[in-house]
């Protein structure tokens, strides 16, 4: 995400693009109330589990009708837009 804003930061000409991955005020990316910072928890967690050789790891096409489904029903109540450019 924070390569997707500093480069098009860098599109527009900005002065300091990397400035971009902060956000206008450096708090629009962060997540916001107890079900984002729990999803975003849950995340990282599985993550480190899988990294870490606990939790086995499945490879889904984010085109999948699987990937969608599962995808939405986990981001389910959450903001539909994170960041605007």
């Amino acid at each position: 995400m924070c390569a997707v804003l500093v480069w098009h930061a860098l599109e527009r000409g900005e002065d300091r693009p990397w400035a971009a991955a902060n956000g206008p005020s450096g708090r629009t990316i962060r997540q916001r109330g107890w079900a984002e910072i729990a999803f975003n928890q849950l995340l990282v967690d599985s993550v480190r589990m899988i990294n870490s050789g606990l939790q086995p790891t499945f490879h889904l096409s984010p085109a999948s009708p699987v990937a969608q489904s599962l995808t939405q029903f986990a981001t389910m109540g959450l903001r539909e837009k994170i960041y605007e450019l």
